[in-house]
Parts: structure tokens; sequence; C-alpha cells
């Protein structure tokens, strides 16, 4: 049996020096493969807006009070009655672009004129709405017969339906434009009733 051993010992201490020096051999560090395995792709949209007013919320819908009037006023076709204010309000104008502007309209300067306009934007509206039919100057009323409703610009034209009448200046900041509006009687009669109308109002900027 002591042979055996002996035989034995230098196999197992041959092998164990190769274990040992095995052990220390440095390891090799993964590299990162120049592969593509997927791809993806992000859009992002948008838009950046250059807004030159906004419409005051109060003057977005409004209902005028035209008050009540008695029909003996309105004994010829024609007649009118009383005027009824009502504002546009514009908020936080931006400064607009100089130059010639043909038509453009305001207090500021005469009907038609060409104005050199300094950082004021232009607006232009339409006012929008059943014509009455005996007179398409005017706006058809529900109820009353006989009469429709007129209306006025701050210079005491009459305001055409249903086209862009000209433009005016706005300021840079906040604006006011006044309007009027008035019944007007469209026979030599007229027939008592409630009154109801609505126009829609176009803005349009330059």
């Amino acid at each position: 049996m002591t042979n055996s051993i002996r035989k034995g010992l230098p196999l197992l201490l041959g092998l164990l020096p190769v274990a040992v020096q095995a052990s220390y051999q440095p390891k090799e560090v993964a590299q990162p493969r120049n592969e593509f395995s997927q791809t993806g792709k992000v859009h992002f949209v948008g838009g950046l807006l250059s807004t030159p007013c906004s419409l005051s919320v109060e003057s977005q819908e409004q209902w005028i009070e035209l008050g009540n009037t008695a029909a003996s006023q309105f004994r010829h076709q024609g007649d009118r009655g009383p005027e009824v204010r009502f504002s546009l309000n514009f908020k936080d104008c931006l400064m607009g672009a100089s130059g010639w502007q043909q038509g453009a309209e305001s207090l500021k300067y005469p009907a038609n004129s060409l104005a050199y306009t300094t950082g004021e934007q232009l607006v232009a509206f339409s006012f929008a709405g059943v014509p009455n039919d005996e007179n398409v100057e005017l706006l058809k009323l529900n109820g009353a017969l006989g009469m429709g409703l007129r209306l006025w610009d701050a210079m005491a034209r009459p305001v055409p339906l249903n086209q862009r009448i000209n433009s005016f200046f706005l300021q840079p900041g906040d604006n006011t434009l006044t309007f009027s509006a008035s019944l007007e009687s469209t026979r030599k009669y007229v027939q008592a009733d409630y009154i109801d109308a609505v126009v829609n109002i176009n803005v349009y900027y330059f």
C-alpha cells in the first residue's frame, strides 16, 4: 500500500501547481459589439403661434338690451329708434408692421386714406347675419314685423351686412372699438312683438 501512495503523490503534486497558476490568469473583459439589434425614433411636433390680438371674453358673446320702444314711434318707412351702443374689446395686441396701408380707418385718419402705420395692428370686420326681407341693409328680426336692425360704426356710418368693412387701427396693448344698433321700420306700419336678432362678427387681422 505504501508504494501505491508514493506513486500517486507525484501525480497530485504535479497537477496542483498547474491549477494554481491557472487561477492567476487575468480574465478577459467582454468588449461591446458594434451591432444594433433595434432602433427607435421619436418625432416632436408643434407650432409657435403669433396672435395679433385676442378678443376679450366679454366681447365674444354679448347680449345687448334694446329696451322697449313704442310702435307709434314708427309711422313711416325708414323711421328709427334710439341707437344702442356695444363694444368690441381687444386685449394684448402685438406690435404690427410698418408700411403703407390703403383704406385704413380710425378716428385718427379719414376714410379711405393712404396711411403709414408705425406699429399699429390693422383689424377688419364682417357682420354676418340674415338680412331683412324688405331691406337687405338691415338685420332680420324675430318677433316684431315691419322693421329690422341697422348697425353703425363709431363714425355714425351704416355697417353693411355680410361684407368686410374697412380696416381699423389697433394700438399695441388694449383697444376698444365701439359700434351701435338701432331699430328701423321697413313699412309705414309695424306690428308690435318681442324683438330678437343675432349677428356673428368675423375678425380679420393684417
